[in-house]
């Protein structure tokens, strides 16, 4: 695939890296060509940089997204917002956005993204077609996140949104919820990384894989340890810990 470049635009630095990342691991042909955490500096910096693609958070102070978009008028870059809410789906398709994506940002849908950006660059897509495959992006967002799991009674269907960590325990794997009990599946945990979403769930050690938004404190060490929202304490290898470490 041809290289894209891209330019990304958060007040939060952790947003940033997690992102940056993401893009690393699961879209190699992306070069992020300069960040920002400043989106009133960010207008002359995205005039030298001249990217393809501009990752654009909505709420900033100071200066939203949207006004920012005004603030640089006429331009050559795709948009694609990042946003915790659903709330600006309306104002990204009047902004003509190439996509709009929900945080945390999933693989999946980041991957998507990107291949929908190498489409637009390609054959410069209406913006019908643009619209219209936003308004399905959206409609998809809407609902609820469940996946099916195995178990040895048949399959357990899951919101992923309540997962809080996985737990290797040999061709099995146990699932600890934030409400509702442990919940044990017939296969391994590499089998919990594939199907979970990478922006969201990180495998942490070989016999554990994380919810990161139920992180609540990191514990220095070799590898370290977490310290979940409700008080379960798991290790972190040192193979892992840069990684895991980056994704905040």
């Amino acid at each position: 695939m041809p290289e894209l470049t891209a330019f990304i635009i958060d007040d939060e630095p952790s947003a940033v890296r997690s992102l940056q990342l993401l893009l690393n691991r699961y879209c190699p042909e992306v070069s992020v060509v300069a960040t920002s955490t400043d989106p009133q500096q960010a207008v002359e910096l995205i005039s030298s940089h001249q990217p393809q693609l501009l990752f654009l958070d909505i709420q900033m102070p100071h200066l939203d997204g949207f006004q920012l978009l005004e603030l640089l008028g006429e331009s050559t870059f795709h948009v694609i917002f990042t946003t915790a809410h659903e709330d600006y789906a309306m104002q990204a398709i009047k902004a003509e956005a190439l996509d709009y994506l929900l945080k945390p940002i999933g693989r999946e849908d980041l991957r998507a993204a990107i291949d929908k950006a190498h489409r637009a660059l390609a054959e410069e897509s209406g913006q019908s077609t643009r619209i219209r495959q936003l308004l399905q992006r959206i409609e998809a967002d809407s609902r609820p996140n469940r996946i099916s799991l195995p178990t040895g009674e048949g399959l357990e269907f899951v919101d992923v949104s309540t997962i809080r960590y996985g737990e290797s325990d040999g061709s099995y794997t146990r699932l600890h919820f934030t409400d509702a009990p442990m919940l044990l599946i017939s296969k391994p945990i590499g089998f919990l990384e594939d199907k979970l979403d990478g922006g969201t769930f990180f495998r942490i050690h070989h016999s554990y894989l994380v919810n990161i938004n139920q992180v609540k404190r990191y514990l220095r060490g070799r590898g370290g340890q977490i310290v979940l929202k409700d008080g379960t304490v798991l290790p972190v290898s040192s193979r892992k810990k840069s990684d895991f470490l980056n994704a905040f």
